[in-house]
C-alpha cells in the first residue's frame, strides 16, 4: 500500500482540523489554522501536529497568540506536512543551522543575548518560551537545551577541531561507495562544515558525542536525547 501523496495529506490534515473545530485554509505555500486557545483543544491540536508534522519539526511552525483574545494563529508550510519526523542527524543539523542564524544576527548587537545561562537557555529562547502556551513550554525548553549542547559539541569550542586532509581521506574511505564520490567532489574545505565529518573526527580522538552530551546535560535531558537518538 503506497503512502498518501502530499496533496492527500493536506486534504486529510484540513479535514481533521475542521473536525476539531479549528478553522483551516490553504494560503500560498502553507496551511493557516486559527482557533481560540483552550487547554483541552490545544492538546488535541498538538496531537494532530505530531501526527502530520512530527514533534521536532513542529518547532519550526510560526505561531502567534493574541494575549487579550486568546486567538491562536499557526502557519504550517506544506513541506512540513509529511507525516515523518526528523531523524537524529537532521535534528542536529537543524539545531546547528538555527544556532548559526541566531549567532549571525546577534553579533550585530552590542549586548549578547545568545549566551547560554545557568538554565541552559539563551535570552532569546526564554523569550520564545514566554510566547508559547504554558503546557508547551517544558518540552520546547528541553529541545532548546539539548540543541544548545549538541551545537557546542559540533562547534568544538571545548574539544578543538583541527582536521587535516589525511583525516578527510580516512573519513572518505569509510563512506558507502555511492556517497563517497559526491563527498570527495565537494572537497576538504566543504567537508569541514559537514556534521558527519566533524563527528567522525572528534570520535576518533575519544571525544565522543554521547560522553559529551551526558557530561553537559541533566540526567533527564540526557535520557530524552538518548531516546530520540536511538529510536526503537
Amino acid at each position: 500500500m503506497h503512502p498518501p501523496s502530499d496533496d492527500l495529506l493536506r486534504l486529510y490534515f484540513l479535514a481533521e482540523c475542521r473536525d476539531l473545530g479549528v478553522q483551516a485554509h490553504e494560503s500560498g505555500e502553507q496551511v493557516v489554522i486559527t482557533y481560540r486557545y483552550d487547554a483541552v483543544l490545544q492538546k488535541k491540536v498538538n496531537a494532530l501536529l505530531q501526527k502530520y508534522v512530527g514533534f521536532w519539526k513542529s518547532i519550526a511552525i510560526v505561531r502567534d497568540i493574541d494575549q487579550q483574545t486568546g486567538q491562536v494563529r499557526a502557519e504550517i508550510p506544506f513541506h512540513l506536512l509529511t507525516g515523518q519526523d526528523l531523524t537524529p542527524q537532521q535534528l542536529e543539523e537543524v539545531a546547528e543551522n538555527v544556532s548559526g542564524q541566531i549567532n549571525a544576527d546577534l553579533t550585530q548587537k552590542e549586548k549578547r543575548e545568545d549566551d547560554i545561562g545557568p538554565d541552559g537557555l539563551t535570552a532569546r529562547q526564554r523569550g520564545v518560551l514566554q510566547e508559547l502556551p504554558e503546557d508547551e513550554r517544558p518540552a520546547h525548553a528541553q529541545l532548546f537545551r539539548i540543541g544548545n549542547v549538541a551545537v557546542r559539541y559540533h562547534q568544538a569550542r571545548e574539544t578543538g577541531f583541527h582536521p587535516t586532509e589525511e583525516d578527510w581521506r580516512e573519513w572518505l574511505a569509510g563512506l558507502p561507495p555511492r556517497i563517497r564520490p559526491m563527498m570527495e567532489a565537494e572537497g576538504f574545505e566543504v567537508a569541514q562544515r559537514a556534521l558527519p565529518f566533524r563527528r567522525y573526527y572528534l570520535e576518533r580522538r575519544d571525544v565522543g558525542m554521547e560522553e559529551y552530551m551526558e557530561r553537559n546535560l541533566s540526567p533527564t535531558d540526557y535520557a530524552s536525547w538518548r531516546e530520540s537518538s536511538n529510536p526503537s
